[in-house]
C-alpha cells in the first residue's frame, strides 16, 4: 500500500555511514548496531534515514527513543528538526503535534519518546525503532522494545531496530548478549570521524590529539573500537531529583563554540555539592549565550550569585558582565580543583541536559603515558561540564567561603 500523499524526491549530502545504513536496509538486516567514535555522523545519518522513511512511498511507524525524554528533547530532537528544515526543507509539509511528540506525513508517523514514559511506547506497534545512546538502556528495555516492533509493512524495507552509541564498555550487554552470541539478523556497522567529511578542522585536531593523550580514549572515541574506560577520576557522585534549597549558590561556565558551552548552577553545603546542569550547546556566540543565561538565571539572581568562568576568555567575561551578570574569572588550577571536587559528595540534579553531565563524569579519567603510567592530569575530551564544575566549586571555596552572599555590580 502506497502512502496517500505525493512522495518526496530527496537530494542531500550524505556520508559513508548513511551509505552503510542503506546497504543494511537492502540486505534485509533487522537489528543494526551502529557503533561509532565521536562525531562519526552516526546520529546525523540515522536522522536522515528516518526522515527518508517518514516521507517515503510506503507508510511507516517510527519510534526514536532515549532512556529519558528530557535528554531526547535537547539532543536528537533538535538535530532531527535542524536536518528536516535545513537539509530537506520539509518542515512545512510535516504535521507536528509537540504535545504528544508526533511528526506525521501522510499515513506515516514518527514519534519521539523516552522510557521514563514506557506505557506510551510499549503499548504501540512500530516498524522502525532507534535507541539513541543505547548503552544507557538495559537488556530488558531492548527486549521490551523489540517485542513492539510488530507493525505490518506495506512494502519497502523490513522492520528494523537501530542501536547507536560510543563503545565505552566491552562488557556491555550489547556486545556480550547480542553481538558475541550472534543475534539473528544483526549487523554491526562501525564508523569513525574519518567517515564524516564535514567536521571542522578544530574538532578533527581535538580527536586526533586523543592518540597521544590516552590510548583507550583514542580506541573508543577515535577508532570506534570496544574498550573500557579506566583510571576514572570521580566515583563520589549520585543522582537526585532536586538540590538543597538552603545551600550556597553559584555557577560554573566553560566556554565553547565548536565544542559545547557548559553552564551549571551549584549549591554547596560543607562537603555536599548539588549540581544542576543548565546549558550544554555547541555553536553559541556570546550574544546567544547571554540570552540563554537570561533564560536560566532569574533576574534577581544575576547580581546575587557569581558565575565562575574560564579565565582564558576575558573579553567574553567582560561582555557578560556588562549584560548584568556577576561573573568572575575562575581559578584554573586543574589538579587542585580536582582534588577539592574529589573530597565532595557530588549530587547530580536531574535536568533536561543532565544526561550529558552523567556521560562526562562517568568517563572522566586520568591520562596515561605510552608506558601506561597514570598521569596527574585528565584526558582533555568530553570534559566541558567537568571544567565548569571545577571552576565554580573550587573558586567559590577558595574565594568566597565566609564572604557575604550578596554583591552589587
Amino acid at each position: 500500500m502506497l502512502q496517500n500523499i505525493e512522495p518526496v524526491e530527496l537530494d542531500i549530502n550524505i556520508t559513508k555511514v548513511f551509505q552503510k545504513l542503506k546497504k543494511a536496509e537492502v540486505d534485509g538486516f533487522t537489528t543494526i548496531v551502529d557503533r561509532g567514535g565521536a562525531r562519526s555522523s552516526k546520529s546525523h545519518s540515522l536522522c536522515q534515514l528516518f526522515i527518508e522513511r517518514l516521507v517515503g512511498p510506503y507508510p511507516r511507524k517510527i519510534l526514536i527513543c532515549r532512556k529519558t525524554l528530557p535528554s531526547l528533547r535537547v539532543s536528537t530532537l533538535d538535530l532531527f528538526e535542524t536536518i528536516l528544515d535545513r537539509d530537506y526543507g520539509l518542515t512545512n509539509r510535516i504535521t507536528v503535534n509537540r504535545g504528544v511528540m508526533n511528526w506525521k506525513y501522510g499515513d506515516s508517523l514518527l514519534h519521539f519518546g523516552g522510557l521514563d514514559d514506557p506505557e506510551k511506547i510499549k503499548s504501540s506497534e512500530w516498524n522502525d525503532i532507534w535507541m539513541e545512546e543505547a548503552t544507557d538502556f538495559t537488556y530488558a528495555d531492548y527486549v521490551a522494545l523489540k517485542l513492539r516492533q510488530s507493525a505490518p509493512t506495506a512494502g519497502g524495507p523490513p522492520n528494523q531496530i537501530h542501536l547507536s552509541f560510543n563503545p565505552i564498555d566491552e562488557y556491555h550487554w550489547i556486545k556480550t548478549r547480542l553481538i558475541d552470541k550472534g543475534e539473528r539478523g544483526l549487523i554491526e556497522l562501525v564508523s569513525t570521524f574519518k567517515d564524516n567529511p564535514y567536521l571542522p578542522p578544530s574538532y578533527l585536531q581535538l580527536i586526533k590529539q586523543l592518540a597521544v593523550q590516552d590510548k583507550n580514549y583514542w580506541r573508543i572515541y577515535g577508532l570506534g573500537e570496544w574498550g573500557k574506560l579506566e583510571n576514572l577520576i570521580y566515583d563520589n557522585f549520585d543522582i537526585v531529583s532536586e538540590p538543597n534549597p538552603d545551600a550556597n549558590i553559584f555557577y560554573g561556565l566553560d566556554f565553547g563554540f565548536n565544542a559545547p558551552t557548559a553552564v551549571c548552577r551549584m549549591h554547596l553545603d560543607n562537603y555536599d555539592l548539588w549540581v544542576e546542569p543548565l546549558i550544554y550547546e555547541s555553536g553559541l556566540t556570546n550574544n546567544q549565550l547571554i540570552e540563554k543565561l537570561r533564560a536560566v538565571i532569574p533576574t534577581e539572581d544575576r547580581s546575587r550569585y557569581p558565575i565562575y568562568a574560564d579565565s582564558q576568555e576575558p573579553n567574553r567575561i567582560e561582555e557578560i558582565r556588562l549584560s548584568g551578570f556577576w561573573i568572575e574569572k575562575a581559578i584554573k588550577s586543574v589538579k587542585d580543583g580536582i582534588d577539592f571536587c574529589k573530597r565532595l559528595n557530588i549530587h547530580i540534579v536531574e535536568t533536561d541536559v543532565s544526561d550529558y553531565y552523567k556521560k562526562e563524569i562517568q568517563g572522566y579519567s586520568w591520562r596515561t603515558d605510552k608506558n601506561d603510567k597514570v598521569l596527574e592530569e585528565p584526558v582533555k575530551f568530553n570534559d566541558h561540564f567537568m571544567d565548569a564544575t571545577r571552576y565554580g566549586a573550587y573558586t567559590y571555596h577558595e574565594e568566597m567561603i565566609g564572604a557575604p552572599m550578596i554583591r552589587s555590580l
